[in-house]
């Protein structure tokens, strides 16, 4: 009995596209970025639920480190995917997050975006997406940039 349950998770893993509705991802986030003059390492994981076939839903978190006061960044997206290719789906996304930030003298902000790029399918339960970001924040003075834009590098386990 127990062969036959192991065999079927192993079929019902390995069966279909990484992004077919049911599937759940996992995902591991490792960059730089500039942020308040400082330079930043940003590292983070995400997880989403496949509601539809390409089309997730999910929530991630982010640490920024490095030379300035920490942020720890909360966010929920959806991306879809483009069905146009078997192994390489364009995608398009939106996010909304709240950053909280270790520093008495920023406030924590909330923010939205969009995101756009390709993601490269690299086995029945695997991918690596390339991308780049547009982020508005909630509130900005003039003198302040009230937006900012990085490139996304991301890899990503299905089951």
């Amino acid at each position: 009995m127990r062969i036959v349950f192991l065999f079927s998770l192993l079929v019902v893993v390995l069966n279909g596209d990484v992004f077919s509705k049911g599937k759940a991802n996992l995902g591991l986030y490792v960059g730089g970025a500039q942020s308040f003059g400082y330079s930043y390492t940003i590292i983070g994981v995400s997880g989403e639920y496949y509601v539809a076939d390409n089309l997730s839903l999910g929530g991630m978190y982010r640490n920024w480190s490095g030379s300035g006061p920490t942020q720890n960044e909360v966010s929920l997206y959806s991306n879809y995917f483009l069905p146009v290719d078997k192994r390489f789906k364009p995608y398009v996304g939106a996010f909304g997050r709240k950053t909280y930030i270790d520093s008495p003298v920023i406030d924590d902000f909330g923010s939205y975006g969009f995101r756009g790029g390709l993601s490269i399918i690299t086995s029945n339960n695997s991918y690596i997406s390339l991308g780049y970001a547009i982020e508005y924040f909630d509130s900005c003075v003039e003198s302040e940039d009230c937006y900012r834009s990085y490139p996304e590098l991301s890899a990503g386990i299905s089951f």
